[in-house]
């Protein structure tokens, strides 16, 4: 899976948890869960999940923006590019 592989090589383990508990990825679950309810099974407050959660998405965008610049640089557009 290309997400779960993002996700294993962008964030931390308790990042990568969040994320999946949050948007409900491999609970077989279509909503996620609340920040209040992954905050209690960590032992954190909700404000801390949120917090974990903004920068496990942070890293995501920047993570994906990156693989997405260098694909396009290396799949047949190097010579466009000049620097």
């Amino acid at each position: 899976h290309d997400v779960q592989h993002l996700l294993s090589t962008t964030l931390t383990p308790q990042e990568h948890e969040v994320i999946r508990m949050r948007f409900g990825l491999d609970y077989g679950r279509q909503d996620g869960l609340t920040l209040t309810k992954i905050g209690s099974r960590f032992g954190l407050s909700r404000q801390t999940i949120g917090h974990i959660e903004q920068t496990a998405l942070h890293k995501l965008r920047t993570s994906y923006r990156s693989i997405m610049v260098e694909k396009y640089l290396y799949d047949d557009h190097a010579d466009e590019v000049s620097v």
